[in-house]
């Protein structure tokens, strides 16, 4: 078991992150625990004061050309509210994975929430928290929701699709990828949810996603404390002139909202194993299992009861060594057949008895 505490993104930065080196293939099973508030439900009037939570898992697969990294998701734990997200998954070895918490709650946020995670592995792996970026967030948001949703194309937009994963109580994500080689240009608007947070600050946005590239739209989640919530989500595309008019060039951002480059990496082969990674593997000794000879287990006792039932009807039991001699005795007796002659060692007893 490792653990690690961390920041959780917000309005004051991308948070932290966490990097998780695997020498062979391994199975997981991920915790994420996060941090009460402060100040307690009960000083707030609230019912809970969580956020939501989530995490993705990240594989580098490449380098753009400025030679910043390029991840592939390949494992995401959903957002939730509880106070607890998990996962179980198995990652293979011979790389490093990039784990990216997402809460898009306390992207307007200026006090930092925290949170806790717990890695339980069936090999010795490493942990270690870095400082995350808003180009990994982009790269987590995008992937997870293209790998857990379906995408739909836009009518009317040959190369564009849409993406809309629903995270049950959590909220939605929104993703646009355009495959085309032109700008697409549409308006959002969430206007219609209830007690929610739009990771925009804005639950309105005239959004540019440009030519080959993938772009988080919006995601919402619920406010703190709500009892009652419920996302809504609508879109249309609009025509460049009407959207640069609505001022769309003002919403190009470069936190998580960045677009995010259609890397041949993404679609291509996975990397291959990092050899230093694979070389490093610590030795690892295979536990034996301790056996307590003295309690039979259930094939001794099974086959004991099969022995047993295929012994002759007439046949006597066998008598034990901590048995009374006097009474093994006197069981083979009552157990011969009435014209046998009991056994002279028998006969000399019962004499002896009888005297």
């Amino acid at each position: 078991e490792v653990r690690g505490r961390c920041w959780l993104p917000s309005g004051v930065g991308p948070g932290e992150a966490f990097d998780l080196t695997v020498y062979k293939r391994t199975s997981f099973d991920f915790a994420f625990w996060q941090e009460k508030h402060a100040a307690r439900e009960s000083a707030l009037g609230a019912r809970s004061t969580n956020v939501d939570i989530g995490l993705a898992i990240l594989r580098v697969v490449g380098h753009s050309a400025d030679g910043s990294p390029v991840y592939q998701c390949v494992e995401y734990m959903r957002r939730t509210m509880h106070d607890c997200s998990s996962l179980e998954t198995a990652l293979d070895g011979g790389y490093k994975y990039r784990l990216v918490p997402l809460c898009f709650n306390q992207m307007g946020a200026v006090a930092p929430r925290r949170a806790v995670l717990v890695v339980h592995s069936s090999s010795t792996v490493h942990l270690e928290k870095v400082a995350s970026d808003w180009s990994a967030l982009a790269y987590a948001a995008t992937g997870s929701c293209l790998r857990e949703s379906e995408s739909r194309p836009v009518q009317d937009c040959p190369g564009v699709n849409l993406a809309i994963l629903r995270e049950g109580t959590c909220g939605i994500m929104a993703v646009c990828e355009n495959t085309a080689d032109a700008p697409f240009y549409l308006q959002v608007d969430c206007e219609d949810s209830l007690n929610c947070v739009a990771s925009t600050g804005s639950l309105t946005a005239v959004s540019v996603v440009p030519a080959r590239s993938r772009q988080l739209l919006m995601a919402l989640a619920p406010k703190v404390g709500a009892e009652r919530y419920g996302p809504s989500f609508q879109s249309s595309p609009l025509p460049a002139e009407a959207a640069i008019a609505m001022g769309a060039e003002a919403w190009i951002r470069d936190d998580l909202h960045q677009p995010v480059a259609l890397s041949d990496a993404l679609s291509g082969p996975n990397p291959a194993p990092d050899a230093s990674i694979l070389a490093a593997a610590p030795v690892e000794e295979e536990p034996t299992p301790a056996v307590d000879d003295s309690v039979p287990d259930d094939e001794d006792e099974l086959a004991a009861a099969i022995a047993m039932s295929l012994k002759p009807d007439d046949a006597p039991p066998a008598a034990s060594a901590d048995e009374d001699p006097d009474l093994a005795a006197a069981l083979a007796l009552s157990l011969a057949p009435p014209d046998a002659n009991p056994p002279p060692a028998v006969q000399q007893e019962l004499v002896a008895a009888v005297s």
